[in-house]
């Protein structure tokens, strides 16, 4: 078996059996519902620390939205405090203002059609680009003006995104280094912060009792009034133990000025090649470097301490607080990040390498993994940290990448994310099958995991064709007697079961229990999975054997994978499905409460599983 084992396949249980759809997400309620809710996918980015000035520019734009300013852009160099102040207006109107019941926040993505294609909650279920925009611009706009939306990092708007944005009857507000002539938006420029604004800054990060003004005044203006360099110097300085003074004969000495080079910075190589210089005057060694570029590769977004001290704690505990105490990384009380700035200049200067990355790929891919005793919801953390390094490495061929898109598109797949659960199943099967060939048992578990996920989506034919290619591969390289070809049997169990025809499901789902129950043992997992998937056979043909399977099920779920897990949320739904069929709605909706409580916990309130057990709720709750 290959270091990099993907062969964790998607072992699928035949999930809640329902009673029909309620076709209204925005009927289910909740009991301390937030001022604002986040309708996007990504989470709300973290409310700016250490804030400082800006009120004119905060009441302004608070105005604009309050008097139903459409479209405004915040427009401001790069460092200069765009993204504070919007993840600052972020945080406020999600907690004090009347007007807006919803928010959004995404990151711009080449075209505005690709921005929003598969970004927000309610329009995941559908692939085509065209199509996931119509709906999306529909969720939108039934939203209308009761929804903010921030775009960030737009720096081109092209006259098709003119129109996309002419289409939204929402309130945007986009972040851009660049200018634009587009006549429908308020723009906001954002200049640089005052004087006596960035002194304060540079003061309370060196802590000292006194100071020299003027000659902080002149490191300042050395910074061009931007607040990500002010706090860099100061922290250079206050790491270095040097005087104001000596830091400024520092600057001259190396010619840093950027307020002579603000003019020619459009496409930021002089501001990059100008920043680069504070690495000496930093006195970073190799392996501080070494964990700049490999950082360089995240999201502008805390990485969690556990996971920090994990991927780069290992030889020196230290090396992430060093950088943060000397500016080039931001601590916060969750974990460190990197702004989008000095990734520019850590790139611009020493882009990274695949050979000293690699052992990165792998921690990260490691720990994106998860099997069925595993809530996946605990990875979900880290998943975009492992979208920001698959994404720069995804055309170097080799397993361990392989591994990480692959795990990756485990985890997308687990939220109900289809469309994104493709694109990176794709692509790990493009590696897997150039470098281990279409007979490997790790390109048979992509095969098989791209099945699951087109079963999801209920396009069953494709998930047969999928199906059956794994399993052609499994019974040749594995046996007939292996766990993996157990679950590609159960998999092609269940897509027969939907199409109706259970005499063929059965006899599928009982070749996957013969496997199980004698390699794996009665009290497995995946044992249990198809007792629960047999019983959902029989629940469809009117057969009452159905509960004792279910009951089977549940049993060894609660014992191996604990009450509160997702998939025993799932045989506690079909319980309580049988008895609704029976026509008992008293004990149909106490078996149905147990499992909607354990879904919106492990599994989120957006979750399709989790909405589709509430319409389930409010269908019993009508019979009782």
């Amino acid at each position: 078996m290959s270091e990099y084992d993907i062969g964790k396949i998607k072992n699928d249980s035949e999930g809640d059996v329902h009673y029909g759809d309620i076709n209204n997400f925005n009927v289910y309620p909740s009991a301390k519902e937030p001022l604002a809710q986040v309708v996007t996918i990504d989470s709300a980015p973290l409310p700016a620390t250490h804030f400082v000035g800006r009120e004119t520019e905060l009441s302004y734009i608070r105005e604009q939205i309050a008097q139903n300013a459409k479209l405004m852009l915040v427009n401001g160099l790069g460092g200069i405090g765009k993204s504070e102040i919007c993840k600052k207006l972020f945080h406020d109107f999600g907690k004090t203002d009347d007007k807006i019941k919803h928010l959004g926040w995404i990151v711009f993505d080449e075209s505005m059609k690709k921005t929003l294609y598969a970004k927000f909650r309610k329009t995941l279920d559908t692939t085509d680009l065209e199509e996931n925009f119509l709906r999306t611009k529909l969720h939108i706009n039934e939203l209308s003006t009761k929804l903010l939306l921030f775009i960030d990092n737009m720096n081109a708007i092209s006259a098709e995104d003119r129109d996309v944005l002419d289409s939204l009857d929402c309130n945007i507000i986009i972040t851009s280094r660049l200018t634009t002539d587009y006549d429908n938006i308020e723009t906001v420029s954002i200049g640089k912060l005052p004087e006596e604004d960035c002194i304060r800054i540079y003061k309370d990060i060196l802590g000292r009792t006194s100071y020299d003004d003027e000659v902080i005044r002149q490191i300042v203006r050395r910074a061009d009034c931007l607040t990500l360099v002010v706090a860099l110097l100061a922290k250079t300085a206050k790491r270095a133990n040097l005087a104001d003074w000596k830091l400024l004969e520092k600057l001259n000495q190396k010619g840093f000025d950027l307020s002579e080079v603000r003019h020619t910075i459009a496409d930021g190589k002089k501001f990059n090649e100008h920043l680069a210089l504070l690495f000496d005057l930093s006195k970073i060694s190799e392996e501080e470097l070494l964990v700049l570029k490999q950082f360089s590769l995240f999201p502008p977004q805390p990485l969690e301490f556990v996971y920090a001290d994990k991927w780069f704690g290992q030889d020196n505990p230290d090396v992430l607080n060093e950088l943060a105490d000397k500016g080039w990384l931001i601590k916060t009380d969750v974990g460190f990040y990197m702004h989008q700035v000095i990734s520019d200049v850590v790139w611009y200067e020493n882009e990274p390498s695949y050979l000293e990355c690699a052992g990165l790929v792998e921690m990260v891919g490691k720990s994106l993994d998860f099997d069925v005793t595993d809530l996946f919801t605990s990875r979900l953390p880290i998943l975009p940290f492992g979208e920001g390094v698959a994404e720069y490495f995804e055309r170097e061929e080799n397993e361990a990448i392989a591994y990480l898109l692959h795990n990756i598109a485990r985890l997308h797949n687990s939220q109900g994310d289809y469309p994104i659960a493709l694109e990176w199943y794709h692509k790990a099967v493009d590696i897997c099958e150039k470098i281990l060939g279409e007979k490997h048992p790790n390109t048979a578990a992509a095969y098989n995991n791209i099945g699951s996920t087109h079963f999801a989506q209920g396009d069953y034919p494709k998930a047969l064709e999928w199906s059956h290619k794994a399993l052609d591969v499994y019974e040749k390289a594995l046996g007939k007697g292996h766990p993996n070809t157990a679950a590609s049997y159960n998999n092609i169990a269940l897509i027969h079961k939907r199409q109706g025809d259970y005499p063929t499901a059965l006899k599928w789902f009982l070749k996957s229990l013969k496997i199980n129950e004698k390699v794996l043992g009665k009290e497995h997992p995946d044992t249990a999975t198809t007792y629960n998937n047999i019983g959902s056979v029989y629940f469809s043909q009117g057969d009452c054997r159905a509960l004792a399977w279910f009951l089977k099920a549940l049993e060894i779920r609660v014992k191996v994978l604990g009450k509160g897990h997702s998939d025993t949320a799932t045989t506690y739904n079909n319980i309580a499905t049988f008895y609704y069929a029976l026509g008992d709605y008293s004990e149909a909706f106490e078996w149905c409460h147990i499992a909607l409580e354990i879904k919106e916990k492990v599994l989120g309130k957006e979750h399709p599983s989790t909405i589709r057990t509430f319409n389930d709720m409010l269908r019993i709750s009508e019979m009782i």
